[in-house]
């Protein structure tokens, strides 16, 4: 589903709206739909289909040449993959009433320092300051909050902690009463950004878990068109954060993230977004980050990324450019399910679906990506995240689809990375792909297949490369593992050359200094090519 970009409120005279898609290969039909957002009266007329381009060949038969180009950087510093909500719940008192002992957290332990997901965001509710000046740091929910973050820095990952930013999440001194804005009373509002800073100095300095290193606001500020956050409001509690971290001596070890814009068309920028860059934001921050769930298809994401990376770049102005992270990402119907209860997560198409994302995100520019979400959430006794990575206690912790396909990305690149470019000949669309190359040297590749038929691929490889290249494959014939783990390797790969022993000095594109090998890739399937040892 992609929405048209949002017109506003009018009461007189015809205003345009269009919407962009890029159509799926093999896409026999096309809907529209004509809704309104909101309450009132619309007339709809002269509506319009319009071809701007052809549908790309599919590759001739035979062979596809894919090509590591060495000296072409996407991106001189990926931040890394992981997912949001990353909240585990397990030392909370709804764990124990369904049955949480040691021994599940011992499985899910594991499974995070074999997973090893780059970040991780956490929900913060201000649990370290429940009423003003009093402090509970030992309280149930700080308890279960310090527990997570212990085991997510023994798996080597990084927190983003992320205040929800919303009435309903605000502890009472908070509040204003009777009210629903997604801001706390204008009274409190320095001392919300005062409570959060000194939460995070007891996190990292006092109980020295330094890998709270990234922190955000709010989320998802300007969703509600009803009640967004006002835009100077949120560029000046920024300010706030930014001044408050420096008096604790903090700005220089966590990164801020703000924006979190959610809405606007599939191919475009948020309008919200659009106004809280033009209005200063960029100086307090240190990331930009966005989500969706507007691009299932992942051939139209690139416009949506470029849009966010365009206006970034024209409000820094001379100044560096920041970074964008997809802090949320997926897909669901939207008719009678939500990111809540999502049954498309128990789909092998699913798994696909977000290694061919990440892919994508990272030809296009993206420094990080988190998928929506890595483990079961509840709100309550009653609500359950059904959206997770794998099931809960209930059924046995067993891992969803995309567990397997998302586990790979985690596991074989780092934070720091180099993002290469690649190349296919003949030109293949629908066979998305990217290099990336790790702070320690080794070279993984990463490839989508969506064409319409088997590929054979000749890989090459630039020549500094190692010789030795592990294979994986998410394929609807490999998952699930009979373990249930993780994936194995399927074959391994050697290439061409190797007998050399001597690594060539990365140059100009030189046919004689590639080491190419062969790997079939089967349709509708992701293939990982990597040095990185287990």
């Amino acid at each position: 589903m992609i929405d048209g970009d949002q017109p506003g409120a009018r009461t007189d005279d015809w205003v345009k709206a269009t919407v962009a898609a890029v159509v799926a290969t093999g896409a026999e039909k096309l809907t529209l739909g004509l809704v309104a957002h909101g309450a009132g009266k619309v007339w709809f007329d002269d509506v319009k289909f319009i071809r701007t381009g052809d549908a790309p060949q599919p590759p001739p038969p035979g062979p596809v040449r894919l090509e590591v180009l060495a000296d072409k950087i996407l991106n001189p510093c990926f931040q890394g993959f992981g997912g949001g909500y990353g909240d585990l719940h397990l030392w909370t008192g709804y764990a124990r009433k369904l049955g949480v002992d040691q021994n599940d957290i011992a499985l899910i332990s594991g499974r995070m320092k074999a997973m090893r997901p780059h970040i991780a965001r956490l929900w913060y509710g201000y649990e370290y300051e429940p009423e003003e000046g009093k402090f509970a740091p030992l309280s149930v929910p700080m308890t279960n909050l310090v527990n997570t973050i212990r085991l997510y820095k023994e798996s080597g990952t990084d927190i983003l902690l992320n205040a929800m930013g919303d009435y309903f999440a605000y502890p009472e001194w908070m509040k204003e009463p009777g009210s629903n804005s997604k801001l706390p009373a204008a009274a409190k509002r320095e001392a919300m950004v005062r409570s959060y800073a000194d939460a995070v100095r007891y996190l990292r300095r006092d109980l020295g878990l330094e890998n709270v290193r990234y922190l955000s606001l709010f989320v998802e500020p300007g969703n509600d068109y009803h009640r967004p956050v006002p835009v100077g409001e949120y560029v000046r509690l920024h300010k706030l954060l930014d001044q408050r971290l420096r008096e604790l001596g903090l700005r220089e070890e966590v990164k801020v993230l703000g924006s979190f814009d959610c809405c606007g068309p599939a191919h475009g920028l948020d309008p919200w977004c659009e106004k809280v860059l033009q209005a200063g934001l960029l100086p307090y921050v240190d990331t930009i980050a966005s989500h969706t769930y507007r691009h299932r298809n992942v051939r139209s994401l690139e416009p949506w990324i470029a849009a966010r990376l365009n206006a970034i770049g024209k409000a820094g102005g001379s100044s560096p450019a920041k970074p964008l992270w997809i802090t949320e990402f997926g897909y669901t119907n939207f008719l009678g399910n939500s990111t809540f209860e999502n049954p498309a997560m128990d789909s092998y198409e699913y798994g696909l679906f977000a290694a061919d994302f990440a892919v994508e995100a990272l030809r296009d520019g993206a420094s990080a990506v988190l998928i929506w979400c890595l483990a079961p959430v509840y709100y309550s006794d009653e609500i359950q995240q059904k959206a997770s990575l794998w099931q809960h206690k209930d059924r046995g912790w067993e891992p969803r689809p995309p567990f397997y396909s998302w586990s790979l990305l985690c596991r074989y690149t780092r934070p720091g990375a180099q993002v290469l470019a690649t190349r296919t000949e003949p030109v293949a669309a629908d066979l998305r792909s990217a290099a990336i190359r790790n702070p320690s040297g080794e070279l993984t590749v990463l490839v989508v297949n969506r064409c319409l038929r088997d590929i054979r691929l000749e890989v090459a490889v630039p020549a500094n490369s190692g010789s030795r290249f592990r294979e994986f494959l998410y394929s609807s014939e490999t998952i699930p593992p009979p373990d249930r783990a993780m994936l194995k390797p399927r074959a391994e790969h050697v290439s061409q050359g190797e007998q050399s022993g001597k690594p060539t000095e990365v140059g100009p594109r030189n046919l004689q200094q590639e080491r190419p090998f062969s790997v079939n890739i089967p349709r509708d399937s992701f293939l990982m090519l990597t040095e990185m040892a287990d």
